[in-house]
């Protein structure tokens, strides 16, 4: 999670979240030779989800969200730009868990 999560209530007092989440993954450069490749994807999260990143989550925090990907185009400023849209189809608590407490969990075991 890279900054504070941003929480707000719409008009009809339903909970957002805006966050931001780092995805890391390995390439092949152009030398064969493997790096580390860090691509950042900005998320809007609805309803009791949202409220779980507002009491549980902080900056920093490493998390785990099933969800399944679209892409969709928008046109920013005159150019045609692609999004990410994230569906989280319905939330429990197991779908959005800091990474942090499975960690420690599995070390107690």
């Amino acid at each position: 999670l890279k900054d504070v999560p941003e929480i707000r209530k719409t008009q009809s007092d339903k909970s957002v979240a805006n966050i931001t989440l780092a995805a890391d993954s390995l390439h092949n450069n152009s030398s064969g030779k493997l790096e580390e490749y860090t691509e950042w994807f900005n998320i809007t999260v609805w309803g009791q989800a949202a409220e779980f990143i507002k009491d549980y989550c902080h900056a920093g925090m490493r998390l785990y969200i099933e969800a399944s990907v679209k892409h969709e185009k928008e046109e920013v400023e005159g150019k045609q730009d692609k999004k990410y849209v994230f569906y989280i189809p319905k939330f429990h608590a197991f779908e959005v868990q800091p990474m942090d407490a499975i960690k420690k969990s599995e070390s107690d075991e």
